[in-house]
């Protein structure tokens, strides 16, 4: 048996002096209208006054994986409704899908809205294509991205990006960074790991195109040594760079 939207409002409203309301939904379908936040705002307005909402009455309490795919704007005002029916603080990975016709409208308010309250977030994937990539501002990304996060992934136009933001999620495990030129972003990392002491096996792989005019892309995977306590020895003789590429079939 489905619960529909109708049958929880004709529930709820022989119960107008609710206080208190926790709903718990082991499964539901997408047109039962449950997810609609909106709906919910008005009819908690108007039939239920008199509940508590100095305590968050999230939708959706226990979310640990949530993807965004935003196919026409992204803004701030969508992510502060989110905010309020999924309790962001129980998130650990967090997917964004932004389509090529999508708007982006204040991406480093939304993003610092995002993260501030996934406390828990420990993996973000970020996809896009590259005209996407393009509209976005790398600070806002990097001044935003939580520093406590362990895996990354993401596109990005030139190698100085993929250090600025490896500079900031000083915790990562793993990075996997799509590029346009491997070659290029090889020579840039490797220096890069030299001058900062740090650790990390890095692979190449090869994005396979349907389109024979396309540019070629590869995808560059990034495993990190754990990091100690100990102060971190920069010479030559503390570093260690495992490069790992791609096999040719013959």
């Amino acid at each position: 048996m489905s619960i529909k939207m109708n049958d929880v409002e004709a529930l709820l409203s022989r119960l107008p002096a609710l206080k208190h309301l926790r709903l718990l939904f082991p499964s539901c379908e997408p047109n039962s209208k449950l997810f609609d936040g909106s709906r919910w705002e008005k009819f908690i307005q108007t039939k239920l006054p008199l509940l508590d909402n100095s305590i968050p009455n999230y939708f959706f309490q226990n979310v640990t994986k949530l993807c965004l795919s935003i196919n026409q704007t992204w803004s701030v005002d969508l992510i502060k409704h989110l905010s309020t029916i999924v309790n962001l603080s129980c998130l650990k990975k967090l997917t964004l899908i932004l389509w090529s016709k999508s708007e982006i409208v204040s991406f480093h308010e939304g993003a610092k809205i995002l993260f501030n309250q996934s406390s828990n977030l420990r993996s973000i994937e970020l996809m896009c294509d590259y005209n996407t990539v393009g509209k976005l501002f790398l600070t806002d990304i990097v001044s935003n991205l939580p520093c406590h996060v362990k895996h990354l992934e993401t596109s990005i136009l030139n190698p100085e990006h993929a250090t600025m933001i490896l500079e900031r999620a000083e915790y990562l495990s793993n990075a996997k960074f799509q590029v346009f030129n491997g070659y290029e972003f090889w020579s840039h990392i490797t220096r890069w790991l030299s001058q900062s002491g740090r650790e990390a096996t890095i692979q190449e792989e090869l994005v396979p195109h349907h389109c024979a005019t396309a540019p070629p892309t590869c995808k560059m995977y990034l495993w990190f040594e754990k990091r100690t306590n100990k102060q971190i020895d920069t010479s030559a003789e503390g570093k260690r760079m495992k490069l790992m590429h791609p096999h040719n079939s013959s």
